[in-house]
């Protein structure tokens, strides 16, 4: 059985905050620093899914923080344990914005998830911020909190028998 999950309130729009004119340099860089965000934002999310543990240890910050939408918070010793069960058969990140803010960076979005675990398989989509901040030039994430979380819908994978 396949399902269709509704971004419904989820996908609510954004106020955009209002700011000085930048120069030429600062814009330039503005866009180099969402460019990279925006490929640091994929790079973990298919950390994630692949369980690769040893990539999001050098991105996450040593106080990294994890704010559950179920009011659960887990560290960083806690996140990478999860990401290291591979629970995750997809995900897929959309509505990502990148607001900078100097060397910190909000970063909000969309992801679509299909897990597995001991309840079986179920998919559900979640809104998401993480924040980043960059450290001796690298951008290290200081922590996600998901604000918004459909409810999981269950299904069968079939076999290929």
């Amino acid at each position: 059985m396949v399902s269709v999950v509704s971004w419904g309130a989820l996908a609510q729009p954004r106020l955009t905050r209002l700011r000085a004119p930048e120069t030429s340099a600062q814009e330039d860089q503005r866009a180099s620093d969402e460019a990279e965000l925006r490929a640091l934002e994929q790079h973990v999310d298919d950390a994630i899914r692949k369980g690769d543990t040893t990539f999001l240890e050098s991105v996450f910050a040593a106080d990294f923080r994890f704010l559950h939408a179920d009011g659960g918070i887990t560290d960083k010793v806690g996140s990478l344990q999860q990401v290291a069960k591979r629970p995750y058969t997809f995900r897929h990140l959309d509505a990502v914005k990148v607001e900078m803010h100097g060397n910190v960076a909000v970063i909000d979005g969309l992801v679509d998830v299909n897990a597995h675990g001991e309840h079986g398989n179920r998919s559900y989509l979640v809104k998401y911020v993480r924040v980043y901040q960059r450290k001796d030039g690298h951008w290290q994430m200081l922590m996600q909190h998901s604000v918004g979380e459909t409810s999981s819908i269950t299904f069968d994978i079939p076999s290929s028998t």
